[in-house]
């Protein structure tokens, strides 16, 4: 699947322009051009902000360089080394705050010049990137008392243009990350680079429209209840409309609170020649970016952020009628092939009789994309649609082969850890419980810890009740009694949701989707079998670049296998772990990263003896913020402190802002 340019799923290639692209910002800074050399700092101790991008060495004294060796692929982490006279000599990943910094400043070093613009929200399309800017200020290089420009209106900047400043000043949208939430902007004066600085805004919810014709009171507004972007269309939900006349302001036009789905095919149509089109959404679907036109001319343009709340009913009522559908969602899921909804209840009324109850279910039941739900008279329940995380279900409803409503269904998607069957007609049960889910790039893996079967023929008989832990992959079937197995369908693209099948006598008769806890999980522990050795490994944080992936260890534990009193290893020191190079342990042990997921928040590991795999099991560290890189040199009081503000990865460039250094 193309994602923004990046190909999920697959091996992937950013090119990373490896150029130096910022400068020292700070006052009395000499030489602010784009210098493309290495960055020397001169002082001991100092504050700085500095951007350095994706293998530039930051040059510190006593030949000792920083270099940013990758950033992952939602820009919120940082893999660092650190070299003395050329040799590496340390490494660490970084995960910095990455807090709101919503305001662009550039002062011209050594003047009191300064260029700022504040930002309300940023916008990232499979077309173009977009960013709201609400305030743009300028004094002049030569008076810095004159003002050129205190602007306070909304303007729309798109990465396909520029803002045209004063004395020959130009901002920039430079790049963006993959979802949408950091900007990366550029000063140009005369045509060069003078400043270029990560920005992350807000993007607070914003979900009405408001046009107010200037110099009357005549308004429209519009309220967004959510967006949806889909393969084939992006949707937005109205449920508020309100409109007066602008010739007579008293005159209300339009004031409705029905729900009603706009498509991006389909505008919205107002009183008095005005439209409303859905230009298109984010990447991740939480933003619209919208067009407003009268008599077919744009008169303004809005970024849309709604508050997407759950949503997990879908209504329908006839018109000029009492009779009703209700559906109630439980979850949704999309798959590589296909999508999937689990729904745990059903209201119909009659359209002929309201009176008459034709449904009232509580069942659980799958819905797929690729069979509807049918309901009674002709009706039809239908999944359209689903966005790429599986979080919202673009729905219709069908009667005699003609669409009668359609909704964007937000389930809850809370946790929903085990996987329950009954065979229809006995107390007979299967249970299933599992701890947490996994996607690889090559295989997709659950933790099951607890399993419960009870016997068809005697409910009475228990015959599995086993709490041991164990590792499901994609590839092979969890074995139960009476010719059950259960195996892992599909997992979703984050690895939070599992879709199981369950088989008896090799025919399917089952379907779920799971939602494990996935709960911080960031200690690795084995005992040999039969034995109180133990081996205990704690993971900080994981990482996962475009190269390699990588995993920060910070306290290792071993007894031995032979006589358990005598302690082999107690580490706690800190330490990267690649998935090309084992953490080597005694006694012929070894720790193997085979792979971590996507976003770079769980890793499947592996334990061998002399080679052999002995066990396995999924990770899940905090990844809290850790934004200082701090190394002390052995045997000696010195010490390197780097402190990071923020981390960005677009998808021409990656780079980090360093805002302290202590040497």
């Amino acid at each position: 699947m193309l994602v923004g340019g990046i190909l999920i799923g697959s091996t992937f290639i950013i090119i990373l322009i490896v150029t130096f692209l910022g400068g020292i910002i700070s006052e009395g800074a000499a030489g602010y051009e784009n210098d493309h050399s290495t960055l020397l700092i001169e002082e001991q101790e100092r504050e700085v902000l500095i951007n350095i991008t994706n293998e530039e060495r930051l040059e510190l004294e006593g030949g000792y360089e920083l270099v940013v060796k990758s950033i992952d692929i939602d820009g919120n982490r940082v893999y660092l080394e650190l070299y003395k006279d050329k040799e590496m000599i340390d490494s660490r990943i970084i995960v910095p705050a990455n807090q709101v910094d919503d305001e662009f400043v550039y002062s011209r070093p050594g003047t009191s010049n300064e260029i700022r613009a504040k930002l309300k929200n940023s916008f990232r399309s499979a077309y173009q990137n977009l960013a709201t800017i609400v305030g743009i200020w300028q004094n002049s290089e030569d008076n810095p008392d004159r003002i050129l420009i205190n602007k306070s209106q909304l303007i729309i900047l798109s990465s396909k243009e520029s803002i045209k400043l004063e004395e020959g000043y130009e901002l920039f949208i430079k790049s963006m990350d993959i979802e949408g939430d950091k900007i990366c902007l550029e000063l140009d004066k005369d045509g060069k680079l003078v400043h270029e600085e990560v920005i992350i805004p807000p993007n607070d919810v914003d979900d009405i429209f408001h046009y107010s014709r200037a110099g009357t009171s005549h308004e429209i507004l519009i309220h967004f209840k959510n967006v949806l972007r889909t393969p084939d269309q992006d949707l937005v939900t109205i449920d508020r409309i309100w409109q007066n006349s602008k010739d007579n302001p008293d005159r209300i036009l339009i004031n409705d609170s029905r729900s009603m789905t706009l498509s991006s095919q389909m505008p919205l149509e107002l009183q008095e020649g005005y439209e409303l089109a859905i230009r298109f959404a984010d990447i991740e679907g939480n933003k619209a970016y919208l067009q407003f036109s009268r008599d077919g001319e744009v008169i303004d343009s809005k970024l849309i952020i709604p508050a997407n709340e759950v949503d997990d009913n879908f209504v329908y009522s006839q018109a000029e009628a009492s009779n009703q559908i209700k559906v109630h969602f439980k979850n949704a899921y999309r798959g590589t092939d296909h999508s999937l909804a689990m729904i745990d209840g059903i209201w119909q009324t009659s359209g002929m009789d309201p009176y008459r109850i034709l449904i009232n279910d509580t069942q659980l039941r799958t819905v797929s994309s690729r069979f509807g739900l049918m309901l009674e008279e002709g009706y039809e329940l239908e999944i359209q649609s689903m966005d790429l995380d599986g979080n919202r279900v673009y729905v219709v409803l069908v009667k005699d082969g003609e669409i009668v409503a359609s909704q964007v269904i937000m389930p809850a998607n809370e946790g929903d850890d085990t996987f329950i069957y009954s065979c229809p007609g006995t107390p007979q049960e299967i249970r299933v419980r599992f701890k947490n889910a996994f996607r690889g790039a090559d295989q997709n893996l659950a933790t099951a810890d607890g399993l419960w079967q009870t016997s068809e023929v005697n409910p009475d008989l228990i015959l599995i009740d086993d709490p041991r832990s164990r590792t499901m992959t994609s590839g092979t079937t969890l074995a139960l009694e009476e010719g059950y197995k259960l195996a892992i369908n599909s997992i979703d693209i984050d690895g939070n949701k599992v879709n199981l099948d369950l088989y008896k006598d090799e025919i399917v008769i089952d379907s779920q989707v799971i939602i494990p806890a996935n709960e911080v999980d960031d200690t690795f522990i084995y005992s040999c079998p039969g034995t109180s050795q133990e081996i205990r490994v704690r993971f900080k944080n994981a990482f996962r670049g475009a190269d390699q992936s990588m995993a920060t260890v910070d306290s290792l534990w071993q007894t031995s296998e032979i006589d358990p009193n005598p302690i082999l290893i107690n580490d706690t020191r800190s330490q990267t772990v690649t998935s090309g190079t084992p953490l080597k342990l005694e006694e012929g042990y070894e720790l193997i990263i085979p792979s971590i997921d996507i976003d770079g928040n769980k890793l499947y590991l592996e334990l061998c003896k002399d080679g052999m795999v002995v066990d396995s099991q999924v990770i899940t560290p905090e990844n809290e913020v850790d934004d200082t890189f701090i190394y002390s040199r052995p045997e000696t009081s010195q010490k390197i402190k780097v402190h990071f503000k923020n981390a960005f990865r677009g998808a021409e460039q990656s780079l980090v802002t360093i805002d302290s250094i202590s040497q």
